[in-house]
């Protein structure tokens, strides 16, 4: 099955650029959101983001988001996110767990 148009709004295959302030505006916007952030690697910019319900592991220069299986939850993988997709998305996976 191929993805049209409409099913493949939020791929977006292209690498996002990171510097120090991009990093810090996002650092900002998940504790904004009650977010824990752990920085993991500096060179991709893995980040470990805890919330309320779920630990999430996000890569944003790949939009890449994962979050493991908990008691009441399913594991979740995003791959090629769009920049803004993925953030929201990490957002409301920590935070709602959903």
């Amino acid at each position: 099955m191929a993805l049209v148009k409409s099913d493949a709004k939020h791929i977006n295959a292209q690498r996002n650029i990171i510097d120090h302030k991009a990093k810090q505006k996002l650092i900002a916007r998940f504790e904004a959101a009650n977010c824990t952030v752990q920085i993991l690697n500096s060179k991709n910019h893995h980040m470990k983001i805890t919330g309320e319900a779920r630990v999430v592991e996000f890569y944003p220069t790949t939009g890449t988001v994962n979050a493991g299986k908990t008691k009441t939850s399913k594991p979740v993988s995003l791959r090629d996110a769009n920049f803004e997709y993925a953030i929201s998305r990490v957002i409301d996976l920590a935070v709602h767990g959903y």
